[in-house]
């Protein structure tokens, strides 16, 4: 996140926004443990939209940060090597940890006759391992590379394709030919997604895709705001952020193109600080810069949380379990107050967990 020290456009609120892009993907995975009233409504259930979010949060601050970059083709190596050094560490952790975790399930389900949800490396072969070794099953695979280990790391895989498309544009082309190029990127993906009705597919090109759109479409947003010298005020800002949100409980395809505009606009028009402006006060709240910071650990880890939870409650405290066939998932069978509780501690659990990996682990690699 770019510092405003070191730049004419305010940010702080940005984290924040990351933050309750991560805390509602983490709310919207809870559906694998249990219901409850916090998550069982439009709001939550469309919950993974916000990785889109997040996309377009990488993509404007990258452009805001690297659009002066030298045309020096060293700065293409030194970008990916931030880059990869911001993502990989924590992803590999996260998928030794996961694969330590089968390891223990085909031990338990060998001596104990024990089984959860689905079978030791059921959905886990060697393609889909070393797919997500090498941060590609976001595009290249089936389904089940996307889901095997963490599921959540398919998103991780594409933005980072989506870093060298964009450090490699800005490097290598003139000014004005990479901005033909991010319209042409925005407009190729967004007319095979249309035509594929496939704005949530995981595990093929279609991820790639949603990824580009949401990423590269605010940088063409930020060209367009600043060549027009659009004005806004504070109102505006509001509405459009509520529009998003309304746009987020539905499932049309109208729906799916418009927010990530929505998004564009609002980041866009808000980087110039409004110090009136209640809405950015409260995403620039100390609280919400903080887990914003942790964002990243948040989205990674809260899969674990959830499935440790999860497996805690059934073979070590005996609760009962109940098929939902509506979504095909098998959950605790817990009282409204049980499962609030549960849904609280979990992200607690999370994001105690997130800090201490931000602090001591992920910083180790920042420098790099």
């Amino acid at each position: 996140m770019l510092s405003d020290k070191n730049c004419k456009f305010y940010t702080n609120h940005l984290y924040g926004l990351r933050a309750i892009c991560a805390l509602t993907v983490a709310l919207y995975h809870y559906k694998t443990v249990s219901t409850s009233p916090i998550t069982n409504n439009l709001f939550i259930e469309n919950g993974y939209r916000f990785v889109d979010i997040f996309f377009s949060l990488s993509g404007s601050i990258l452009y805001l940060k690297y659009s002066e970059i030298k045309k020096e083709f060293r700065n293409i190596y030194i970008f990916l090597k931030k880059r990869f050094f911001r993502l990989f560490p924590l992803h590999i952790l996260l998928l030794s940890l996961f694969f330590l975790i089968e390891i223990a399930k085909f031990l338990v389900e060998k001596k104990f006759n024990l089984y959860g949800n689905t079978h030791a490396f059921e959905i886990l072969d060697i393609e889909s391992f070393f797919l997500k070794l090498l941060m590609l099953e976001g595009f290249w695979g089936d389904v089940n590379a996307t889901l095997a280990l963490n599921p959540v790391s398919w998103s991780i895989s594409v933005e980072f394709f989506c870093y060298t498309l964009f450090i490699s544009i800005l490097v290598l082309s003139s000014r004005s030919f990479g901005i033909f190029i991010f319209i042409l990127l925005v407009l190729s993906s967004l007319s095979i997604l249309a035509y594929n009705r496939s704005f949530f597919e995981i595990g093929n090109l279609m991820c790639l895709m949603r990824t580009i759109y949401s990423f590269f479409l605010p940088i063409i947003i930020f060209i367009l705001l600043k060549k027009i010298d659009f004005k806004t005020n504070n109102f505006f800002i509001y509405i459009i952020f509520s529009l998003l949100i309304y746009l987020i409980t539905l499932k049309t395809i109208l729906s799916y193109i418009l927010c990530p505009i929505l998004v564009s606009l609002f980041i866009n028009l808000t980087i110039i600080k409004k110090k009136n402006n209640y809405l950015i006060s409260v995403l620039s709240s100390n609280f919400l810069i903080f887990l914003g910071k942790i964002s990243y650990g948040i989205y990674m880890f809260h899969v674990l949380v959830w499935w440790s939870i999860s497996q805690f409650f059934r073979f070590i405290l005996k609760y009962q379990t109940k098929f939902i066939s509506s979504k095909e998932i098998t959950i605790l069978d817990l009282s409204v107050l049980e499962s609030n509780l549960v849904l609280i501690l979990g992200v607690i659990i999370t994001i105690i967990i997130s800090s201490l990996s931000y602090h001591f682990f992920e910083n180790r690699f920042y420098k790099k």
